[in-house]
C-alpha cells in the first residue's frame, strides 16, 4: 500500500506527466498547423504562377488571330485580378 507521502508524490508525478504530454501535443499541433499553411502558401504560390503564364500564353495566342492584338494592360489586369482573388482565398479559406 502507498503511505500518504508516497501517494501525493504519486499524483505530482501524474501532473507532471500530464503536462508534459499537453505540451509535447500542443508542440505537434503547432507543427501541423505550420505545415499546413506553408501547404496553403505553396499552393497559392502555384496556383499564381499557373494563372499568369495562361494569361500570357491567351495574349500570345491573340496575336495570331485577325483583329486582335497583344496588349501589356491586358496583362497587368490579369495579374492584378488573380492578386485580388488570392487575397480573398487567403483571408477568407
Amino acid at each position: 500500500m502507498l503511505g500518504f507521502i508516497g501517494f501525493v508524490e504519486l499524483l505530482e508525478l501524474l501532473g507532471f506527466i500530464d503536462r508534459v504530454t499537453k505540451m509535447i501535443t500542443k508542440e505537434r499541433e503547432d507543427e501541423n498547423t505550420k505545415g499546413e499553411q506553408h501547404l496553403k502558401h505553396r499552393c497559392l504560390f502555384y496556383a499564381v504562377g499557373i494563372t499568369i503564364a495562361f494569361g500570357i500564353l491567351q495574349e500570345f495566342v491573340q496575336s495570331f488571330v485577325s483583329g486582335r492584338f497583344v496588349s501589356l494592360a491586358d496583362i497587368g489586369l490579369n495579374t492584378i485580378g488573380i492578386a485580388l482573388a488570392v487575397l480573398y482565398i487567403h483571408i477568407h479559406i
